[in-house]
């Protein structure tokens, strides 16, 4: 009898465990964030390293939260998932360009780089950026948080361009 009351119980268990495990599941919310674009314009200038645009982002995750049946007092992680660094002057690419790099900081957290592309080929007018896997919820679940753009010019920008970065976020929110 004992030998029957413990393998019920242990059957119990796996199944209160396995259940639990699938009520997470079902809890959870993963999703990417909308697009997080930045443009804009660099003037001209010479060779070398530049800071091309500092930008306070006003963070809407609480509402893409919601949007995406999710509660913030949940949120378990943001990371990335995709950056984009486009012309946007018609007729123009990213020659004058060898790299490029997306930073995030916000109070109280130090600034990451998210994103980054090295030696930039010549004609393109987009490019797709490498980015981190470093967690950012600390960064990003703020009221705002500022992104830099820096660029590595390897020859002098003669005339104006102007450029547009995409960042998109991957959100998990869940028990």
């Amino acid at each position: 009898m004992k030998k029957f009351s413990l393998l019920v119980s242990a059957s119990m268990l796996v199944l209160l465990m396995s259940s639990c495990d699938w009520f997470n599941k079902i809890l959870s919310v993963d999703f990417n964030t909308n697009s997080a674009d930045v443009s804009f314009t660099v003037d001209p200038t010479g060779a070398g390293s530049h800071q091309l645009k500092v930008d306070v982002i006003q963070s809407d995750l609480e509402q893409e939260i919601k949007d995406n049946g999710g509660d913030i007092s949940n949120l378990k992680s943001v990371q990335m998932e995709q950056a984009t660094a486009m012309v946007i002057s018609a007729g123009r690419n990213l020659d004058a360009f060898q790299s490029l790099e997306v930073i995030v900081s916000s109070d109280g957290n130090p600034d990451d780089t998210i994103a980054w592309v090295d030696n930039i080929p010549t004609g393109v007018t987009s490019v797709d950026l490498t980015v981190t896997t470093d967690e950012l919820k600390s960064i990003i679940d703020q009221d705002q948080y500022t992104v830099t753009i820096n660029g590595v010019l390897d020859e002098d920008l003669t005339e104006s361009i102007d450029l547009k970065v995409s960042v998109i976020y991957h959100v998990t929110v869940g028990p």
